[in-house]
């Protein structure tokens, strides 16, 4: 499974000639694959940061207007911390894959940003709540008050 999703990547990157819009090709197409969509950058402070417990981030895009998309391996679990242009920092925890996916917002976070399951984006996990979803290879939005 994570080979036929690495030479799906190989491909996109070979014929590609705008790589953010392979990822996003490859996050639209795979589902043994997660993404998780930041805001653009007039939004941030900085670039959002993953980092992986277990599994691997698969690939790493910034568009034209500054949204970063990582693309994530079937298994992944770790973190994301982002911190918004208004004050203070939000951390989310993840776990990504089958039987379920699933998002916490940590409870001692501080800053104004949401996160979202696409499949389900009316339902945002709030400091110290967990969203889930059963969608193999959902992918997540992470959003900034603007």
């Amino acid at each position: 499974m994570l080979l036929s999703l690495i030479a799906l990547l190989a491909y996109a990157c070979f014929i590609a000639a705008d790589p953010a819009e392979d990822v996003q090709a490859l996050c639209n197409a795979a589902n043994n694959a997660y993404c998780f969509y930041s805001p653009i950058a007039a939004f941030l402070w900085s670039i959002p940061e993953v980092k992986t417990e277990t599994g691997s981030i698969l690939a790493q895009d910034r568009d034209a207007v500054g949204s970063v998309t990582y693309l994530l391996d079937e298994g992944s679990t770790g973190e994301y911390i982002i911190f918004c242009k208004s004050v203070g920092s939000n951390r989310f925890t993840f776990s990504l894959g089958l039987p379920g996916s699933q998002i916490t917002s940590d409870p001692a976070s501080r800053g104004p940003a949401r996160v979202y399951f696409n499949d389900n984006p009316d339902v945002y996990a709030s400091p110290g709540q967990t969203i889930k979803s059963s969608t193999p290879g959902v992918d997540a939005t992470v959003t900034c008050p603007h």
